[in-house]
């Protein structure tokens, strides 16, 4: 599995609803971080083109108006890291303010205790991966059994790689400087992102 933390510049901020150009509040950099979280994992649905055109020619139905999805082992085996996704999402959501580019802007006086909660969930994410990758080798074999025909052994990773599909990334950016930085957002809106970093 991959969890990595960086630290990186880059472009601010572009509203939903914009108004005359103002500056942001060159303090804000100081009392602020950029975080932004990607998260990836093995897909465990695959389009099965013979089964396709073989549905395709039992219905008469025409080609493009339909697909057969195969499932490469049970929703279930992934249920558990599905859910700490979900949940590691939201509380980064929840414990922060939307950004632009899928970012989002965490005050820094609440950055420690928000990263030691996503780290924890990050842990029980990892223990759930490696719980599902020690019983992948079982899934695999139960899937050559149930698909038959439609098994394709190459849209499996081997058992040593198959955590490496799963990954967290956590990137840390600074604020621009209040004199770099100009954005069309509404006066009411930066104010709001100033009392809830000074809060």
């Amino acid at each position: 599995m991959n969890h990595s933390f960086v630290l990186r510049g880059g472009p601010g901020l572009k509203p939903d609803a914009p108004a005359a150009p103002i500056n942001l509040p060159g303090n804000l950099r100081e009392r602020a971080v950029l975080v932004k979280l990607s998260i990836s994992s093995w897909g465990t649905s695959r389009k099965d083109a013979v089964a396709t055109e073989a549905a395709q020619q039992a219905t008469g139905a025409a080609q493009g108006t339909g697909s057969y999805q195969k499932q490469l082992v049970p929703a279930a085996a992934l249920r558990a890291v599905k859910k700490l996704d979900g949940k590691l999402r939201a509380y980064l959501a929840e414990s922060s303010l939307p950004w632009d580019d899928g970012k989002v802007l965490v005050p820094s006086v609440t950055f420690d205790k928000t990263m030691a909660e996503a780290r924890a969930l990050i842990g029980q994410r990892e223990q759930a991966v490696a719980e599902f990758a020690q019983q992948y080798p079982r899934y695999v074999t139960e899937a050559q059994a149930a698909l038959g025909a439609l098994f394709d052994a190459d849209q499996y990773p081997t058992p040593d790689k198959i955590e490496a599909a799963f990954a967290v990334k956590i990137e840390f950016e600074a604020l621009p400087s209040g004199a770099d930085f100009r954005c069309d957002l509404p006066a009411s809106a930066v104010a709001q992102i100033q009392a809830s970093i000074e809060a």
